[in-house]
């Protein structure tokens, strides 16, 4: 009989254990809530802070100015970016949360300097001595 009640009974290492496990899955579940809730506080502030002329860049990369912000309903909004050298402007219409990041405010001068056309020369091969050069400049230094 006492052999029965050692088995059915409950350690207390074994309480611990189950302790502990509860307590690492509420911490994993609540304390990802907290961290979201300063992400979503973050991002809401940028988007408050935006307005035509700013300069920014976009989650896939795309960097330009705000030239028209679109609201489509009381949360959704949208907005029109110009991006491309002064020669050739293109302006896209994106989801308000496809901003990542602000480059420059307006007024402001932009953080990113313009990309410079670069015209690359083929590097000419140089000629290798030949046998009888070496003559040649011993013959010269004389």
């Amino acid at each position: 009989m006492k052999g029965s009640l050692i088995m059915g009974a409950i350690t207390a290492q074994q309480i611990i254990l189950i302790v502990v496990v509860v307590l690492l899955v509420i911490a994993l579940i609540v304390l990802p809530m907290f961290t979201n809730k300063k992400r979503q506080k973050a991002i809401q502030e940028l988007h408050n802070s935006i307005s035509v002329g700013d300069t920014v860049k976009t989650v896939g990369g795309i960097v330009g100015k705000i030239v028209a912000i679109n609201e489509i309903n009381a949360v959704d909004k949208e907005f029109v970016l110009e991006t491309g050298l002064d020669g050739s402007k293109s302006t896209m219409v994106f989801d308000f949360n496809a901003i990542y990041q602000v480059m420059a405010k307006s007024g402001a001068k932009p953080a990113v300097s313009e990309a410079k056309t670069v015209e690359v020369t083929p590097v000419e091969q140089e000629e290798k001595p030949a046998e009888d050069k070496p003559a040649d400049k011993e013959s010269e230094n004389k």
